[in-house]
C-alpha cells in the first residue's frame, strides 16, 4: 500500500499533523508513506521515523507556481492507494485527485 499525505503551505498545519502520521503507521505498518510539503516545511518532516519519503513542491510564484503544480501533478505523478488531505485547498486537492490515477 503506497499512501500520500499531502499538507502545502502553512507549516504550522504540517507541525499539526505530525500525529497522523504515526497513526497511519500503526494502522498501516507495511505502507509507503509519503508526505508531500513545501520547502519551508520539510525540515517539520525531514526526519519523522513514520515516513518513508518527503516529496518537496516546488513554490515560486505567478505562472511559474501553476506550472510548478501541473508537472508535479502530471510529470512526477505519485501513485498512491490512499491520499490524505489534512484540509481544504485547490492545489493540493489535484494533487491527490492526480496520485490515485
Amino acid at each position: 500500500m503506497k499512501i500520500l499525505l499531502v499538507r502545502l503551505r502553512l507549516i504550522g498545519d504540517v507541525v499539526f499533523t505530525t500525529p497522523v502520521i504515526r497513526a497511519l503507521r500503526r494502522q498501516y505498518r507495511d505502507a509507503h508513506i509519503a508526505y508531500l510539503v513545501e520547502p519551508s516545511a520539510v525540515p517539520v518532516v525531514r526526519s519523522n521515523p513514520h515516513l518513508n519519503d518527503v516529496i518537496v513542491a516546488a513554490r515560486r510564484r505567478g505562472v511559474e507556481r501553476i506550472v510548478d503544480d501541473f508537472a508535479l501533478a502530471y510529470e512526477r505523478r505519485p501513485q498512491s492507494t490512499l491520499a490524505v488531505l489534512p484540509s481544504a485547498d485547490g492545489t493540493a486537492g489535484m494533487l491527490v485527485w492526480s496520485s490515485l490515477w
